[in-house]
């Protein structure tokens, strides 16, 4: 796994990287100087959102994909990402699944109901060393017109290393 497959949204949707959606529109923002519009590490960085709007379909989902990865057999490896909501009373589920054509298994579920950046993490062991796609799904659970944020998606060798705030 190289630099390719870490994503911090500084130029837009990464290399690779793709963003799908039915009823939610993408964007991808530079920082401003609020709290609430500002992406996790403060430095004055990009991130990405997926704005749900009213009239939705409940339980809409937005999916991240990324591009091939090279993973080796029995190599433990984490998805690391970063997500917020935009207000206490929005809630979404991310699921991260890895991908080989014709199988996808779900490695692991993070809830967000927060608007402060909450650090979320997937370990993903392969059983055979093959070409994979790692695919984030955002499922929007609550009713009203909120934003949902990633920033700094990074898949590395090891276990996870997160940040407990």
């Amino acid at each position: 796994v190289g630099r390719n497959f870490n994503c911090s949204f500084n130029w837009g949707l990464c290399g690779g990287w793709f963003a799908s959606s039915a009823h939610l529109d993408w964007f991808f923002s530079p920082s401003v100087n609020t709290s609430t519009l500002r992406e996790h590490t403060g430095n004055g960085g990009y991130y990405a959102g997926v704005l749900a709007v009213a009239g939705r379909p409940h339980g809409s989902t937005a999916v991240l994909t990324s591009p091939p990865i090279p993973l080796t057999a029995e190599q433990v490896y984490c998805v690391d990402y970063w997500v917020r909501t935009s207000s206490d009373y929005s809630r979404a589920r991310v699921r991260v699944n890895s991908k080989l054509p014709g199988n996808t298994t779900l490695l692991s579920r993070c809830q967000v109901q927060t608007p402060n950046w909450k650090n979320c993490g997937a370990l993903i062991t392969p059983n055979v060393t093959d070409v994979y796609q790692i695919e984030i799904d955002v499922i929007f659970e609550t009713v009203p017109e909120f934003t949902f944020l990633f920033d700094d998606i990074t898949i590395y060798p090891g276990r996870c290393r997160l940040y407990r705030n």
